[in-house]
């Protein structure tokens, strides 16, 4: 059964807090520096099992052994898969809530410079917004009890009018995403059920390649590709100066010094958007491992058959789905 809320609808999409206010709660703020697996393991766990949990030992496990046994200690290390999920987090938000004005470059500077920090208000945020991830030591937000239940992953926005019904608004997989319009007005109360699209799988295989140079580019070139993959997202989020077509120079640095960092918050940020089904972090995480060149090849083909080609240094225009 759909939970049904009324919420005022946000004024302006931004984040509801700043990287630096930890003293808006500080528990969680010391759970995450002395515990910050723990603190991964909640939001882990809301976002795949919809779930809040206090402890969670078999997660904890999980992201500890996948970071490559790097936490002789709980302190934080910038690698492993808590990492990247953790920074994914933060690109998936912003899609998901609709956040303007924050570049692809800023969320990868934030993530590396200061990960705590980040980490922080990506769980202060998913509280705001009805997604409290729970923790032995975080607040639950004052108006929990008036908040929607938590959207599944790949959600429209919160505060989000509904679309028409299916009926009368038949999904399709090659138009534009479109699945966040514009926040209403200031102090507008909508209903805050989750919809969405129906999720839906890739468009292509990893190994349907569209032709030589979608596979040389990704191959010889990866940071390129993503420099362009940036700088499409980047007009789509209203970043000043952004247009798409251009290659972002910061991304496609960040690309090649960061490759599997950046890789990943692209392809994180772009499975909420398209709404693809059954791709869970770790998967993600995965295809990127086995072969990287081909999980990018697929990324950009996949905007291209949404409408949202990013463009290349060899393939300039959109590949067509193979039927």
């Amino acid at each position: 059964m759909e939970a049904q809320s009324l919420v005022p609808a946000q004024g302006t999409p931004a984040w509801q807090s700043g990287v630096c206010d930890c003293f808006n709660d500080g528990s969680i703020c010391m759970q995450t520096t002395f515990c910050h697996i723990c603190t991964a393991s909640n939001i882990y766990r809301r976002e795949e099992r919809n779930q809040q949990s206090d402890a969670d030992c078999e997660t904890c496990c999980t992201l500890w052994c996948c970071s490559g046994c790097s936490y002789y200690t709980c302190l934080p290390v910038n690698s492993g898969l808590t990492f990247l999920f953790l920074s994914g987090m933060r690109r998936t938000l912003i899609q998901r809530y609709g956040i303007q004005g924050e570049s692809f470059c800023t969320s990868c500077m934030m993530a590396v410079c200061c990960c705590l920090c980040t980490t922080c208000q990506v769980q202060r945020e998913m509280a705001g917004r009805g997604q409290h991830c729970g923790g032995v030591c975080a607040t639950p937000p004052q108006n929990q009890g008036r908040l929607p239940a938590a959207p599944p992953s790949n959600s429209a926005a919160v505060g989000a009018p509904p679309p028409p019904p299916p009926s009368q608004q038949p999904y399709d997989p090659a138009a534009k995403p479109g699945q966040y319009p514009a926040a209403p007005q200031q102090g507008a109360v909508v209903n805050a059920t989750p919809v969405g699209p129906q999720t839906a799988p890739w468009g292509s295989g990893l190994c349907d390649c569209a032709g030589a140079p979608d596979c040389c580019e990704a191959f010889c070139c990866g940071c390129c590709v993503l420099g362009h993959i940036g700088g499409k997202l980047n007009e789509l989020h209203g970043v000043s100066g952004a247009t798409g077509g251009q290659l972002d120079v910061c991304t496609c640095v960040g690309g090649y010094c960061m490759p599997h960092l950046v890789h990943f918050m692209l392809r994180r940020e772009l499975v909420e958007r398209y709404a693809i089904a059954d791709e869970s972090p770790l998967k993600s995480c995965c295809c990127l491992v086995w072969c990287g060149p081909c999980t990018l090849a697929q990324t950009r083909r996949e905007m291209g058959y949404r409408g949202e080609f990013p463009g290349g240094l060899c393939l300039k225009e959109a590949p067509e789905r193979s039927k």
